[in-house]
Parts: structure tokens; C-alpha cells; sequence
């Protein structure tokens, strides 16, 4: 290596996560779910929150009438807990989500975790959703989709 030329380190991975493992770290503060956003605000990764997932979430919130706001103070005081829209999803991507995914609900999940995932080889979706771990599913996230306490062993190693 030149002398002149600087090691570039690598950003950290970024995380998709979904509804459920959103809702159980916030609930359950010393589960494993709970360990990714310990995880992100120590810098290890970054965590990409998809709005429709925090709008799902509180709908969750409201129907066991907890106050929702507390959540939105909670995620903005991480750093590394990034919330996106998906813009202008393709045709094809559309299409291939309404192909592998049979619950509507879970298309829009779908269709962001695969963006991120072809904009990003360091990108991860975490889910327990059965779901998201068939073959038909897991082929277009190249086989990027893992249970919470696969990620945290591959984050920790």
C-alpha cells in the first residue's frame, strides 16, 4: 500500500427490520431484538426503518392503547436508526413481491428489504417471519434474510 493512500474502512451493515422485531425490541428491552439497536448505537451497524413498518407499529400501539409519540423520541435519539420511504417502486418489483409474498401486509417489507439489499451487499433483513425464510423468498434477497440471533452472532464475530 502507498503510503499516501489511506485504509478505507468499511461502513458497518446496515439492518431491515420489520414490524414484529421492531415491536419486540421496544417491549422486551433484554431480548435479542432489543440488542440490535444496542448494536446500532454503538456503532456496529445501522438500522433502516422503513416508514410503513413505524406506521404499522402504531397501529399495533394504538389498538393496545399504549402512547406511540414515546417510541418516536425513543428511535431519535439513536444515530444509526435511519428512517426511509421507498420511492418509485418498479413495476418489476411489484410484481415479483405479489410472485413471493402472499400476505399483502407484507409486500411493502418485501419490496424495501430487496431494494436495500441490491443497493447494498453489507445489508441484512431481520425478521422471524417464517415467511420470508422460503426459498422463493429468500433467492431475491440472496439469501439475506436472518433470524435476530443470526445477525447478532454475525455482527458480534
Amino acid at each position: 500500500m502507498n503510503s499516501l493512500t489511506k485504509p478505507t474502512k468499511t461502513p458497518p451493515p446496515e439492518i431491515i427490520i420489520d414490524t414484529s422485531t421492531l415491536f419486540s425490541a421496544l417491549y422486551n428491552p433484554k431480548g435479542n431484538e432489543a440488542s440490535l439497536l444496542t448494536l446500532a448505537h454503538q456503532g456496529t451497524c445501522s438500522i433502516h426503518l422503513y416508514q410503513y413498518v413505524l406506521d404499522e407499529l402504531q397501529h399495533v400501539f394504538k389498538r393496545k392503547q399504549i402512547a406511540f409519540n414515546m417510541v418516536i423520541k425513543l428511535l431519535e435519539t439513536y444515530d444509526n436508526i435511519i428512517l426511509s420511504e421507498l420511492l418509485h417502486p418498479t413495476k418489476e418489483e411489484l410484481h415479483l413481491a405479489k410472485s413471493v409474498i402472499s400476505d399483502p401486509k407484507d409486500r411493502p417489507i418485501f419490496v424495501f428489504a430487496l431494494r436495500k439489499i441490491r443497493e447494498n451487499t453489507n445489508a441484512y433483513f431481520v425478521t422471524g417471519d417464517k415467511l420470508f425464510f422460503k426459498k422463493q423468498v429468500q433467492t431475491p434477497l440472496q439469501g439475506k434474510v436472518k433470524k435476530t440471533k443470526d445477525i447478532i452472532r454475525i455482527l458480534c464475530s
